[in-house]
């Protein structure tokens, strides 16, 4: 195999792998969860039956929000946005959260970087909070059960690097 080959191959490796989903970063251990709690919880059913076998085609779509770090505690924040939209008409049901996050992190990480992580990695601690949640507010409005999808979790990166 010649050496260009081998650089064609390299490029459409990286190719495939930025065309993949994007995946969320496990927690590092110098940054902890200390608490999370939902807010803001909105649920409600409108007064209409919902038919036995109809397709409500729901679209449950979540953020993260209203990131906050505060150096001389050494503690952050940022709020998990969830929201059920019914992209057309009858709208049956109306749900939306938000989870909390509050996390603690050490020296060496700085504020730059606990931020940096808000942006992604507190999706894999705070997804399966909004997945029960969900669960659970859909059950007690009897409707339909939702679910938000699992997203895959990068490895940490080897030390030998």
């Amino acid at each position: 195999m010649a050496v260009g080959d081998f650089d064609e191959q390299n490029k459409a490796r990286e190719e495939d792998v930025h065309q993949q989903p994007k995946a969320l970063l496990p927690l590092p251990f110098e940054i902890q969860l200390v608490d999370a709690f939902p807010t803001e919880i909105v649920a409600r059913r409108f007064p209409a039956s919902i038919p036995e076998g109809l397709n409500l085609n729901v679209a449950v779509n979540f953020s993260l929000e209203n990131r906050h770090i505060d150096e001389d505690n050494l503690l952050a924040q940022v709020v998990l946005a969830v929201k059920v939209d019914f992209p057309t008409e009858p709208r049956l049901y109306e749900i939306s959260f938000g989870i909390l996050g509050l996390f603690s992190y050490k020296p060496p990480y700085t504020a730059e970087m606990v931020y940096a992580y808000l942006e992604n990695g507190s999706l894999s601690i705070l997804l399966p909070l909004a997945r029960e949640l969900l669960a659970s507010l859909c059950m007690r409005i009897r409707v339909p059960l939702l679910y938000i999808p699992m997203y895959p979790i990068v490895p940490p990166e080897s030390q030998d690097n």
